[in-house]
């Protein structure tokens, strides 16, 4: 019994055994395919390079950047490396950055421009201060008259403080005639404020087609230097010339409304 047991059992072995290659040769065995992928892979690419011999051949830092930039060479075709570069969310993070720190900055630079023109307007103020004082010191000190003066003009209007220039009828686009000038009109003509600029101030912008303007482009032409009529003849400034005494207006409803007399 034992006997028969242990040929049956070799039987089972051998006949195991014989089958094993044909196995192995098969299409759905993994070492098969294992060995046919390592022949073709030598086929293409040639025989595999040990470590040593790739680390000996790669030895100058010039040889492993060349080395670097090479074509990698896969089945016999030539695959460029992809070189890295920003992606479209970067890209976009990167603009938005850029106009936050825009949004912050240019507040501040609108600020630091308008505190300029504030300077430069008080440095206006103080030119014209020092001017109709040398007027004063040349004319037994007396100020220019002033068109604005109620008690000397009668129905005379607050805008009439803002002329320089004012001829009837008027000369529209004419150049300004000296004999003409009034108001701070006088220190231009005198010499005292030869400077036109300095009658009007920097941060002064309205809007267009009003019928009443100050600013200083409206009163000069490409042909016609500054000053030049315009505005029913006249020639306009953005500083009012109201100069005043502590003394009460005469008329009864001015000095009710604070109105002082004007100083000549």
């Amino acid at each position: 019994m034992g006997d028969k047991q242990t040929m049956n059992t070799r039987e089972l072995i051998e006949k195991k055994w014989l089958s094993l290659p044909a196995l192995l040769q098969g299409e759905g065995c993994d070492f098969a395919r294992y060995l046919r992928s390592k022949d073709e892979q030598e086929h293409f690419n040639g025989p595999a390079l040990n470590e040593s011999a790739l680390s000996q051949d790669r030895t100058a830092p010039e040889e492993d950047a060349a080395w670097a930039i090479q074509p990698e060479t896969r089945g016999g075709s030539s695959v460029q490396r992809a070189t890295p570069g920003f992606t479209l969310i970067e890209l976009l993070v990167v603009i938005a950055i850029i106009a936050i720190l825009a949004g912050l900055l240019l507040p501040a630079l609108s600020r630091a421009k308008e505190k300029g023109k504030q300077a430069s307007c008080l440095n206006n103020l103080r030119q014209m201060g020092l001017s109709l004082f040398m007027y004063a010191d040349d004319n037994q000190d007396r100020l220019p008259p002033p068109e604005f003066d109620p008690d000397r003009i009668a129905g005379s209007q607050p805008w009439r403080g803002y002329l320089l220039f004012w001829e009837r009828p008027p000369r529209l686009g004419q150049s300004a005639n000296p004999k003409y000038a009034v108001n701070l009109g006088y220190l231009y003509v005198g010499n005292y404020l030869p400077t036109p600029q300095i009658f009007y101030c920097p941060s002064l912008k309205h809007k267009k087609n009003l019928l009443i303007v100050f600013e200083k482009k409206y009163f000069e032409s490409a042909k016609v230097p500054w000053p030049m009529y315009a505005i029913d003849g006249q020639v306009n400034t953005t500083y009012t010339y109201f100069p005043q005494t502590d003394v009460p207006a005469k008329v009864a409803s001015d000095a009710n409304w604070g109105w002082t007399q004007v100083a000549d």
